[in-house]
Order: C-alpha cells, then sequence, then structure tokens
C-alpha cells in the first residue's frame, strides 16, 4: 500500500512539473499570458535632461577665481538667469555681458558657441572692449553661425586680463525654442520672460535708442528682470553696444 502511495504522489509531482513546462521546455500559457501584459504595460519616458547651472559669474565651488581684472571693480557678469532652459527664437541671437574693467585692463575677450556635447564650434570670436560697461555680442548673420530650432548649445566668454595672468570667465546654454512671437508678447513665468535671450535685446535697443514701449520707459522693465535673477546691482550700469570682432588670427597666435 505504502509503494502504491509513492507512486501515486511522484506521478502527481511529475504532472505538476509538466504543466509548469511544455515537452519542448516552453514557458505555460500562465507565464507566456503574465509576459504577454508585462510588455504591454507603457513603458516610461526618459526624465528630461536637465542643463547645469548658468555660471553667471567666474569662479564656484570651493575654488578662489578673479572677479575682476582689477580687484576693485565688480565681477565679470553674463545677463542670464542661472536656471535653465534658457531660450531664443532668433537664430542669431545677441549676448550680454557687464564688463567693468577699463579698457587699458584688459588684453582681450573672447566668446565661442559650442554645440551641446562641445564636440563642433559654431562661432568663435575676440574682442578688444572700447570702455567698461554692458556689451554684447552678436552671432553674425551668416548660415554657419545660426541656432538650429530645437537645438542646445554652450557659449562660454572669457576676459584675458592685461597685467596679471588672471582670467575671467562665464559660461552658459541657449536653447532655440520654435515659437514665433515676439519676445514682448511671449507670456512671462515668475515675472520673467520665457524667450529671454530675445525680450533682453530688445529691451536693450529700446534703452539705447531712448524708445518707449507700451507707453512706459524701458528702464523699470530692465531693472525688473536683471533684479528678479539677482542682477539688481548692474542695472543702472550704461549700455556700450555691440563688440565688433576682431580679424582672424593665425592659430599660432590665437591662443594665449
Amino acid at each position: 500500500m505504502r509503494k502504491i502511495e509513492m507512486v501515486a504522489k511522484v506521478l502527481s509531482a511529475v504532472a505538476l512539473s509538466a504543466q509548469a513546462t511544455s515537452p519542448s521546455g516552453q514557458m505555460t500559457a500562465f507565464t507566456a499570458t503574465e509576459r504577454k501584459i508585462n510588455r504591454s504595460r507603457p513603458r516610461r519616458p526618459p526624465p528630461p535632461r536637465q542643463l547645469p547651472l548658468n555660471r553667471v559669474r567666474p569662479g564656484g565651488g570651493l575654488e578662489l577665481f578673479a572677479q575682476a581684472c582689477d580687484p576693485a571693480q565688480p565681477p565679470l557678469t553674463a545677463l542670464v538667469p542661472e536656471a535653465n532652459p534658457v531660450y531664443t527664437a532668433a537664430a542669431h541671437p545677441t549676448f550680454f555681458f557687464h564688463m567693468s574693467d577699463a579698457p587699458t585692463d584688459v588684453a582681450r575677450a573672447k566668446f565661442v558657441l559650442l554645440s551641446s556635447d562641445e564636440r563642433a564650434e559654431i562661432y568663435s570670436a575676440q574682442f578688444v572692449p572700447s570702455r567698461a560697461g554692458i556689451v554684447s555680442v552678436s552671432l553674425p548673420p551668416e548660415d554657419s553661425a545660426a541656432l538650429v530650432e530645437g537645438e542646445v548649445y554652450r557659449w562660454y566668454f572669457t576676459v584675458y586680463c592685461q597685467n596679471t595672468d588672471s582670467v575671467l570667465g562665464v559660461n552658459g546654454w541657449v536653447e532655440r525654442t520654435t515659437a514665433s512671437a515676439p519676445a514682448e508678447e511671449v507670456p512671462t513665468e515668475a515675472g520673467l520672460p520665457i524667450i529671454w535671450y530675445d525680450a533682453i535685446a530688445r529691451t536693450a535697443e529700446a534703452l539705447a535708442s531712448g524708445a518707449r514701449r507700451n507707453g512706459s520707459l524701458s528702464q523699470p522693465q530692465w531693472a525688473g528682470w536683471l533684479s528678479a535673477v539677482g542682477l539688481g546691482d548692474i542695472a543702472s550700469v550704461p549700455l556700450v553696444g555691440t563688440m565688433m570682432p576682431l580679424p582672424v588670427e593665425p592659430d599660432s597666435q590665437a591662443g594665449r
């Protein structure tokens, strides 16, 4: 009797094993259905790309960096918010910087625009400031320097001091959006224009020409935007205008 019971248990175990897998070793209908359900579940989209903060003034972290060629002057400053993304709708946008040093203290300045992976150089130029103040750098109208809609780019602005070995640097990002509305008509977030580069450029142009926009002076708008991004201390600095690039130097003389 005991032998019969043992044989019955063995046969039952074999039957259960046969239900788990087929003779060819394939999964049962239950397991296959479960995997099919798992495959049909929507995959999570990849997380959005988080760009680093823009470095609006030289330095950062625990390291000490020169802030200006003349230590008594305010720091070199890029007129952009720290947080990204920062947009433009223009193919050839303009970038603004506060250079507080006298021209005699600056050997030259250099602006470089790169692809987001920094493998391709879109534009590079060197400048000599004519006077202290807020200067601007505009991309030339050539197709080779045009930003592509939906693409992100990295820029660097570097100042080489005249009488010292100090090198000042700020850097950041710019993304060209597909928006077609003028910068003034784009809705704002937290009091800031969404298309920052274009709005700040239009306001600077209005300030330089003394024009009025929407029945009010542009100065309060300019000061409000800069204060909102922590740059209120330079809101009253005069606008110098666009710096003209120097002639291209041979590679052997370009670097320093």
